[in-house]
């Protein structure tokens, strides 16, 4: 039963939690930014069944390397109120194959109208156990919309800042991953990224198209096409582009969560080269490439 302050969806609500779950067409802006609210908190429990165990290990190894480093107890982890977990704090006591973690940022990047890899409530933990001193970047919790304004008809409305600008951790493109900057334990910094099975495919290859609006030029003679079809692009239709993309990371996002999803078309404007389907056919033939250029290398430089 999904609740909204404790209290169950009116009939009302219902009805646009289902029209959003089954992808109908909002007629109404408002309706639509009402719905997705109502999908968000909708799609908690099952975002956090499929991350739950990844989030409890990252909080258990930055919650060992607060102890080592700061020379904390457990006592004192649950007193300060850094790891109230009860499960948590047990598993901490007793698991001596817990590796301790540094994690100085994390970025739970998702687009306008996507869900976070990691909850509301995920976020909270983390930053609890982190205690603020490292920063996570998220989307901010929308409800401010449903409840205290009527006027707004996107996410964009609420998250952008006077000058326009969203959020670090909004990506136009729809690009979606919970990326932590980390230190293990013998000082090496690190990167570790969590995300689906699905959207780690796309991630793979939608960068294709910024990295190119960006200027890095790296591809090979079988990217012509797509390049050329990049590069004509004004900055209206690249950010309707992005739109688009965003719709194919929400889309296999969906999968994920074991909802039903629509297969996005790539508006007819744009040539066929610039869809989805394309951008990954690309993407595996050159790395079948690159894998053949491998055959016999050998590297200028070993590690002992």
């Amino acid at each position: 039963k999904t609740l909204i302050d404790n209290k169950p969806l009116t009939p009302k609500q219902k009805e646009l939690l289902k029209a959003y779950i089954y992808e109908k067409d909002f007629a109404v802006p408002e309706e639509k930014l009402e719905a997705y609210y109502l999908f968000e908190i909708f799609t908690r429990p099952l975002v956090e069944a499929r991350t739950g165990k990844a989030v409890n290990e990252l909080i258990l190894a930055i919650a060992k390397n607060r102890m080592i480093k700061e020379n904390l107890t457990i006592e004192q982890l649950q007193e300060k109120g850094y790891l109230t977990d009860k499960d948590l704090l047990r598993r901490l006591a007793t698991d001596d194959s817990i590796v301790p973690l540094e994690v100085t940022q994390i970025n739970n990047y998702c687009g306008l109208w996507g869900i976070p890899e990691f909850t509301v409530a995920q976020t909270q933990a983390l930053n609890a156990v982190i205690e603020d001193a490292n920063p996570i970047y998220t989307r901010a919790d929308l409800e401010q919309f449903l409840y205290h304004n009527t006027e707004y008809t996107s996410p964009k409305d609420v998250l952008a800042d006077k000058d326009g600008n969203l959020p670090k951790a909004i990506k136009s493109s729809g690009y979606r991953t919970a990326q932590m900057n980390v230190v293990f334990q013998n000082g090496t910094l690190g990167e570790i990224q969590f995300r689906g099975i699905e959207t780690n495919k796309i991630g793979e290859y939608e960068h294709i198209a910024y990295d190119l609006r960006q200027g890095k030029n790296t591809l090979g003679p079988m990217f012509n096409e797509f390049k050329e079809a990049i590069s004509k692009l004004t900055n209206d239709d690249y950010e309707e582009y992005n739109v688009y993309l965003e719709a194919c990371y929400n889309y296999y996002n969906r999968i994920e969560l074991g909802l039903p999803a629509r297969k996005p078309k790539l508006p007819e404007k744009f040539p066929d080269v610039l869809s989805e389907e394309n951008m990954k056919i690309l993407h595996d033939d050159n790395e079948a490439r690159l894998n053949k250029l491998k055959v016999g290398f050998k590297p200028h430089f070993t590690r002992d």
